[in-house]
């Protein structure tokens, strides 16, 4: 999950506690109460906001698919740039996997 959708999440949440809270605040005059059914705002509106921001995010990501203004041919200068990247995330993982697999080995060692 990505900055703006535990920030979409959080908010949501917030704003369900505030509006429960008062509500109950100003219903039944008893803040123990209130923070219970704030607490019970704050859990729905988190995750009726978090189905709704899956639900957005799915919707921009299949009209993604159909948009055609990609260039029909892909340019060299592209195809060996992503080679490279694809060449360094295959080198970077190697070396990740054979560092977990020998942690006693000294990730740097020193020429003397």
């Amino acid at each position: 999950m990505n900055d703006f959708a535990r920030f979409f999440f959080c908010v949501s949440g917030f704003s369900g506690f505030v509006i429960f809270f008062f509500l109950a605040l100003l219903i039944h005059r008893d803040p123990s109460l209130a923070l219970f059914h704030g607490g019970v705002g704050c859990l729905f509106f988190a995750v009726s906001g978090r189905a709704l921001l899956g639900f957005v995010l799915r919707g921009v990501g299949s009209h993604g698919n159909l948009s055609t203004s990609a260039p029909a041919v892909p340019n060299d200068n592209l195809v060996n740039k992503d080679s490279g990247v694809l060449a360094q995330e295959k080198l970077t993982a190697e070396q990740m996997s054979e560092a977990v697999a020998k942690p006693d080995q000294s990730t740097v060692e020193a020429k003397a």
